[in-house]
């Protein structure tokens, strides 16, 4: 129900007052199936609030969205990597979450077999990531250039 509620601004508002941000991060890590997809949706919902961004990263948030990225369900791979996107664009969230282990999995998710969307997503990412001055030796570093050059050939494909 979280999921639908967080659709409304003012319920995002008090389901992050009431720390439904941490319980959410709590189930989607630890939650089964259909628990951890409904915890899922309701983060995506939340972070459509920028002020939730933030709060997401601080619950330890981004790690359940790094091992999404390894889902079998390429649905749930878009939908964790355009979530790390969104929280990417809080400048405070670029740090905290190169930190944390974002580019690997996000350069993973760059790979040949994947599907469009979630390289687009992940190269989204990657780019709002490298914002922050840091991040861009961290991606060189991370060996995210070729995967980012191979995505170009592909386009000339298209």
């Amino acid at each position: 129900i979280l999921w639908k509620l967080a659709e409304v601004a003012e319920f995002r508002d008090e389901i992050a007052q009431q720390d439904g941000i941490g319980a959410l991060v709590r189930l989607l890590s630890h939650g089964k199936n259909e628990a951890a997809e409904n915890a899922l949706g309701a983060l995506c919902n939340l972070a459509l609030d920028a002020a939730s961004h933030v709060k997401i990263v601080k619950a330890g948030g981004a790690l359940p969205f790094f091992k999404l990225l390894a889902s079998v369900n390429s649905d749930t791979q878009v939908k964790a990597a355009a979530m790390l996107w969104n929280l990417a664009t809080t400048p405070a969230n670029r740090g905290p979450l190169v930190e944390s282990g974002a580019l690997g999995p996000l350069i993973a998710a760059l790979s040949p077999g994947s599907v469009v969307q979630l390289q687009n997503n992940a190269a989204g990412a990657l780019m709002t990531l490298a914002l922050k001055k840091e991040n861009r030796l961290a991606i060189i570093q991370a060996d995210g250039v070729p995967p980012l050059v191979a995505l170009l050939y592909d386009a000339e494909e298209e």
